[in-house]
């Protein structure tokens, strides 16, 4: 990473960060998908971390997905300030991760990007479930309460088991 205008990420990848992208792609509510624009997000929600132990351990909850796509190299292009951002991340990461005996010299691109994956996502799934919390209704709700909050899940939640389950039933109903 340099110290110029604009920069280029670049790493290695193996099949975690292909499942690591794929879980944000469904999960990210940002329309924009673009790895310059998760890479910033990851950068924003990485910026106040300073112990990534608790990311390091949350790796190996990483899902592997037959569906999803496998790419070789990951590349992002990134302003100046996601610049200076992705460096003092490093410098923390560095830190954290030599304190916790799991690197001994140098952090890895490839490792760095696995985190900063890691960190998104988890941050993601606690924005959702926040979400969840906040919005609590009793057990009586009217038709179009039920329609908004099937209309919610459709759109947050769309792989749900709940999901599923109320699609399994409009088939068995429509069918009967």
């Amino acid at each position: 990473m340099s110290r110029s205008k604009e920069g280029l990420f670049s790493s290695k990848c193996n099949p975690k960060h292909c499942d690591a992208e794929f879980d944000i792609r469904i999960l990210d509510p940002n329309p924009e998908k673009s790895r310059s624009a998760l890479l910033e997000r990851f950068s924003a929600a990485a910026e106040s971390i300073t112990d990534w132990m608790p990311s390091y351990h949350l790796l190996s909850s990483i899902e592997h997905h037959d569906d999803a796509p496998q790419f070789d190299s990951w590349q992002a292009k990134y302003s100046a300030e996601t610049g200076e951002k992705l460096q003092t991340i490093r410098r923390n990461m560095e830190k954290s991760l030599k304190e916790g005996g799991v690197i001994t010299r140098v952090l890895q691109t490839q490792f760095m990007l696995q985190l900063l994956m890691v960190n998104y996502l988890e941050s993601l799934k606690k924005d959702i479930l926040a979400i969840k919390a906040d919005k609590m209704v009793d057990e009586e709700i009217t038709l179009p309460q039920m329609s908004a909050i099937f209309t919610e899940m459709m759109l947050t939640d769309k792989d749900s088991d709940a999901l599923k389950e109320i699609r399994r039933i409009l088939v068995d109903w429509r069918n009967a």
